[in-house]
């Protein structure tokens, strides 16, 4: 029997948004994320509550994929906050706070 591989995971594009803010009397971070091809629907918004710079400093280096430097998110997330456009597998989404679900699909395709 020769099976079909189901090849890469596919890819959606997102905007993301990472901001440093003081809850509970300590640094943590949120991250809000949405499908760029429907960034006007309010349904798809999503966002998730880091803990501590550590947490978020692992969910950006296997996010970003070179596309910018985990520090300089960093400093930008503690100043006026950061706004970026990648390209993620649902995989690396749900990292931020995404429910592939919401489009109905978990392979990524719209």
């Amino acid at each position: 029997m020769h099976g079909q591989f189901p090849g890469p995971p596919k890819q959606r594009m997102f905007i993301v948004q990472v901001f440093a803010v003081i809850k509970k009397e300590r640094g943590q971070y949120r991250s809000v994320i949405f499908p760029a091809d429907r960034a006007l629907e309010g349904a798809f918004f999503c966002e998730k509550w880091h803990e501590d710079e550590a947490e978020i400093v692992q969910v950006l280096e296997r996010i970003l994929h070179g596309a910018a430097d985990v520090a300089a998110v960093l400093d930008q997330a503690q100043s006026i906050g950061w706004l970026g456009k990648l390209e993620l597998t649902d995989a690396e989404a749900v990292l931020l706070g995404w429910r592939p679900e919401l489009l109905g699909d978990s392979r990524g395709d719209v």
